[in-house]
């Protein structure tokens, strides 16, 4: 039986990270992944409990409304709620469903829950559509864009109508009526108002 020398660790190359020195920096990118992660769910816990205390909320003045048949009370909750589903309409459009699965889930699933609530409310939400007719009895101008005329270049948020009242107009980017007939090369189609 041969006696082999107990062999040495051989010294890294200049510039090639150790085992440690890669765990070390492993372990960094990590922990920095985790405190990202508990941030998210810092963020999507808190707007858990906002949906839920509007759920609560919505709920209490359902029973009363139901109770007293109060239509301003219900017109309260709609400017309360509309804007906070506009909110997380926009959130979610802001975060990449495939790289933040959990976070987009719960902004849609909450923007879900508050369209149910504003339908058991009798608001029912309807959308326009770029190149539909400039309609103001249902529509709403909220800035201006290059194109065509009396018709609609941009939807911007939803309408809402209760039964045959439009209780929100649809927000909608349209032709300046001011440059009929102008042709402009500004391309401005931000719907940010041009400066005259």
């Amino acid at each position: 039986m041969s006696h082999l020398p107990p062999m040495e660790p051989k010294a890294p190359s200049a510039g090639e990270a150790t085992a440690p020195d890669r765990t070390a920096n492993y372990g960094t990118m990590l922990q920095e992944l985790v405190e990202d992660m508990l941030h998210v769910l810092e963020r999507l816990t808190s707007i858990e409990r906002q949906v839920q205390d509007q759920v609560r909320a919505t709920e209490a003045i359902r029973s009363e409304l139901e109770s007293s048949g109060s239509a301003l009370t219900s017109r309260h909750i709609f400017e309360a709620m509309a804007p906070t589903i506009d909110s997380l309409r926009a959130l979610a459009l802001g975060l990449d469903a495939a790289a933040q699965p959990v976070a987009y889930g719960q902004v849609t699933s909450a923007a879900a829950v508050l369209n149910i609530l504003m339908q058991t409310l009798g608001f029912q939400r309807y959308e326009v559509t770029p190149g539909e007719a400039f309609d103001p009895r249902r529509m709403e101008c909220v800035g201006y864009a290059e194109g065509g005329q009396r018709i609609v270049l941009q939807a911007v948020r939803p309408g809402y109508v209760a039964g045959e009242t439009v209780v929100r107009p649809a927000g909608v980017l349209i032709a300046d009526p001011t440059r009929a007939g102008h042709s402009s090369n500004s391309g401005n189609t931000d719907g940010k108002k041009e400066e005259l």
